[in-house]
């Protein structure tokens, strides 16, 4: 990986972090890293914090949508349904999951479980699960999503991975988001505010849902199975009586260096609109960062809408909304436990 980075320049226009989340998400896979290769990059000179951001983010999105990464995407999806398709009974389907969990974190995998791995993407090394790349990683998660069980993610082998991950930033950034992502699901997002407090329904998506149903009352909460859509983990949708809404984008991260996913969400805001068929002021916005530390930023602010003037007329950018930052051990104090746990093991190293 050295001399990859050495020559393709990339190595000074990214931060540490940066190149080790590029590493995992490859796999440092040859026919993945020369998708990078390929992708168009325009030369900044100046180099600066909000550039190597957006480089990163620009190359994460290029890959994601080659046609090397939809395809080993499509070819685990389908291998998991030929899977959910053979063994319809509970034993096998519930060995099925197990054995696919244990890969993503690196898990134990027993003999009989190796009948239900992708030898392609899966592999065991002295007993322990694992995938080639964080592609993989991935869409093996959404396809276990698919079977609408949260409190898999939330089992003591993403607990006890959680716990050992502490020296791997990206595994670490991933199992937390899973398991916080699980916990919303299982047990609502009352912490943002009590109205969300019941268990949504919760939905798959890989665009923006045409089927937000206006008037209706309830909770759904959107997970993407698509690299930044839009820019966020999660969208909480709430719809209510007289035409209201509330729509608040979710982002949980323990990066130090995230990118601006407040922007690039509020970037389709009227996307959101159209679907509910509602005007802006019946729709309260909102963004939560969900983050491993808050530092001395404030846990809720009020932020104006913005408007620009182009050729004498005024146009809304974003509307005004909330922004809340909560702490991972505030949103469920056993994962934040965990994940403390995690940093000062390593510490002890």
């Amino acid at each position: 990986m050295h001399y990859w980075w050495r020559n393709t320049g990339l190595g000074t226009r990214l931060s540490q972090e940066e190149r080790l989340g590029i590493e995992d998400v490859t796999g440092k896979l040859p026919i993945l890293l020369n998708v990078l290769d390929k992708l168009p990059i325009q030369a900044n000179d100046q180099g600066g914090l909000e550039e190597m951001q957006d480089l990163f983010q620009h190359l994460l999105g290029g890959l994601s949508q080659s046609r090397e990464v939809l395809l080993m995407r499509r070819r685990i999806l389908h291998f998991g349904e030929c899977q959910k398709e053979k063994y319809k009974d509970s034993t096998n389907i519930t060995r099925f999951r197990d054995a696919w969990h244990a890969c993503i974190v690196g898990g134990r995998v027993t003999m009989n479980m190796e009948q239900y791995l992708d030898w392609r993407h899966f592999y065991v090394h002295d007993g322990d699960g694992g995938v080639t790349c964080g592609v993989v990683r991935r869409a093996a998660t959404d396809f276990l999503r698919s079977f609408g069980n949260p409190e898999d993610f939330l089992r003591p082998q993403w607990s006890h991975s959680l716990r050992l991950a502490g020296g791997n930033v990206c595994m670490l950034g991933f199992v937390v988001e899973q398991m916080v992502l699980s916990w919303m699901a299982l047990r609502g997002c009352g912490f943002i505010e009590r109205r969300f407090g019941e268990r949504p329904t919760t939905m798959l998506v890989d665009a923006i849902p045409k089927d937000v149903l206006k008037g209706q009352s309830g909770v759904v909460l959107y997970i993407p199975t698509v690299y930044n859509f839009p820019a966020v983990d999660a969208v909480l949708v709430q719809t209510g009586p007289e035409n209201t809404a509330a729509i608040y984008g979710i982002q949980v991260t323990i990066s130090q260096t995230h990118s601006n996913s407040e922007e690039m969400f509020f970037r389709k805001w009227e996307s959101w609109l159209d679907q509910l068929g509602l005007p802006h002021e019946k729709v309260h916005f909102g963004f939560v960062w969900v983050l491993e530390d808050r530092g001395f930023r404030p846990a809720r602010e009020n932020v104006p809408e913005k408007v620009v003037t182009l050729r004498g007329d005024r146009k809304l950018v974003y509307p005004a909304f909330e922004r809340h930052r909560f702490t991972v051990g505030e949103v469920d104090k056993e994962i934040g436990s965990k994940l403390a746990g995690a940093r000062a093991r390593v510490r002890r190293l």
